[in-house]
């Protein structure tokens, strides 16, 4: 019996729609999936197909997916299945979570209490009938056995679940801040100071940042009692970071999701952590980042989000912008060339220090000719070393010289180097696009591109030569001519990159945050409610 992955039950004044996903490794134009209960009545969906074989599901199989939408009235249905006609031959499927996981496990059904009514998942069947009096104290108790013989411990925030979600948890890297989640909570804490006292940015207990976010707003330690009691009660979870390689804003362990995830009916806003440039189809569809809203910023990165490829409601994207885009201001004369590489994934049997990627930039900050050309025309770099290479300061600091300093994520804050930086080098980081909103001069170095675009990202819709904001350039030879002429010319813009930063971004103003908030008070304002089935969301 082949199954379907039950993605979210989202609950609107007297309402009801499942969304499923249905996985194939085959695509086709006849396949008809419907709900039928107990006395034949069919209840047909929207299917919304992807014909790009890119997606990789949790059990790492490439497979075509299809989004199911089925939208029915919350009336008392009895047991539902869902049936699949393909080629002739009808089945019914088995449901299962994101994750291809089965939902109910060892006999615990999975219920979800709406008004007057009870939605049930039993082996491969839902069910939607009316309450009982009774119903859902005899459910909690079976919850509490099923948690005490599993695991050996009471879990009280079954009876800490407040009928009124009140709270709003935003988030980046938890170990520092410092972006669109920062940004945002920044811009409403000082313009939005009632519905600031519902808001909570989350943090590493021993943060660096803990301090300054404190002198903000209202701040959690991830994983608290009372970060697990404000996320199991809050409305929206407002995050850089989609959370698809684990946890970044979810403070519960996979045994406690099993026993939580029932009540677990938040919102969730995908700030992102840059502009999308790359094929990131792989990890930002539905099956594994759920989000009710996804921020963009471009035109071209807007039209790329909303294809059927990454299976969203076309309502569900917003191109307001990055809210961190708001603390970029420009400071000329201060003679700083940024060289801000992204990370690789290098394999486990390369030594770091014998990479193509150490060895590349250990010849270009010893290179003598641009040492001389920094000493000439009194300029400085500085070269930031992404978040992943952070331990291996110590190597890059053997690099360093009066002209050349080596920094580290945790000691910097990054808006104040692209806004004090005459010139950016850059490889294939998206953080060009923050650089390009204040209209300066970018150069791609890209001595490894071939083998990047192989390993490390697929190539997606933006063409660095065609639709870049600088040059690409491959050698180190070539790469220091363009320096030159970059500092020759006072670092200024040319006319042809300054035209592409134009027509790119939809907005180059400092009203992000402003647009980004208007849109989380127009989600916050539906009357809906969404239970997710992913341990993750």
């Amino acid at each position: 019996m082949n199954f379907i992955n039950l993605v979210n039950i989202r609950i609107e004044k007297g309402k009801i729609q499942f969304e499923f996903l249905y996985k194939s490794n085959t695509f086709t134009d006849n396949l008809v999936i419907y709900l039928e209960d107990s006395t034949g009545t069919i209840y047909n969906c929207k299917i919304i197909k992807c014909k790009n074989k890119v997606f990789y599901s949790y059990n790492n199989e490439i497979s075509y997916i299809s989004k199911i939408l089925i939208d029915m009235p919350l009336k008392n249905y009895g047991k539902l299945k869902i049936i699949q006609k393909k080629n002739k031959k009808i089945e019914q499927l088995i449901i299962k979570n994101n994750k291809n996981e089965v939902i109910t496990e060892e006999g615990n059904p999975y219920i979800i209490f709406a008004k007057k009514y009870k939605i049930q998942i039993i082996e491969n069947y839902l069910t939607v009938t009316k309450k009982v009096f009774g119903d859902k104290i005899k459910y909690e108790l079976k919850k509490q056995i099923y948690g005490l013989k599993k695991y050996k411990r009471f879990f009280i925030f079954r009876l800490l679940k407040s009928k009124k979600r009140k709270y709003y948890l935003f988030n980046d890297r938890l170990a520092y801040g410092d972006d669109n989640a920062e940004e945002l909570f920044k811009y409403i804490n000082e313009n939005h100071k009632e519905f600031a006292k519902r808001c909570y940015f989350v943090l590493e207990k021993d943060s660096l940042s803990i301090n300054r976010l404190k002198r903000i707003g209202k701040t959690l330690s991830f994983g608290s009692f009372n970060h697990k009691l404000k996320f199991l009660n809050s409305r929206i979870i407002l995050s850089s970071h989609s959370s698809y390689l684990g946890n970044c804003f979810n403070p519960f362990s996979i045994e406690e999701m099993d026993i939580y995830k029932d009540l677990i009916n938040k919102k969730f806003i995908f700030l992102q952590h840059g502009v999308i440039m790359n094929d990131v189809r792989e990890y930002l569809n539905r099956e594994l980042t759920t989000a009710d809203l996804l921020i963009t910023t471009t035109k071209e990165e807007y039209k790329y989000v909303k294809s059927n490829d990454f299976m969203y409601d076309k309502d569900m994207i917003t191109h307001s912008g990055l809210p961190r885009f708001d603390k970029l201001k420009n400071k000329n004369g201060n003679k700083i060339i940024l060289i801000s590489p992204t990370w690789r994934a290098l394999k486990e049997t390369v030594n770091f220090e014998n990479s193509e990627y150490f060895i590349t930039y250990k010849k270009l900050l010893n290179n003598n000719r641009l040492n001389e050309i920094l000493k000439a025309k009194g300029y400085k770099v500085k070269f930031l070393l992404h978040p992943v290479f952070s331990k291996y300061k110590n190597l890059f600091n053997q690099l360093s010289n009066e002209y050349i300093e080596i920094l580290a994520s945790d000691k910097i804050k990054y808006f104040e180097l692209f806004n004090e930086c005459s010139l950016l080098i850059t490889d294939y980081s998206s953080i060009h696009f923050d650089v390009a909103f204040l209209k300066k001069p970018i150069i791609y170095y890209q001595f490894d591109k071939n083998y990047f675009f192989k390993e490390h990202y697929r190539k997606g819709y933006f063409d660095y030569v065609k639709d870049g904001f600088g040059k690409v350039i491959e050698k180190e030879k070539e790469l220091i001519i363009e320096i030159e002429h970059c500092i020759n010319n006072n670092c200024k813009l040319e006319t042809e990159y300054k035209n592409r930063i134009e027509n790119s971004f939809y907005n180059l103003d400092h009203n992000n945050s402003k647009r980004v908030f208007n849109k989380v008070v127009e989600l916050d304002s539906k009357n809906d409610i969404n239970y997710r089935f992913n341990n993750v969301h």
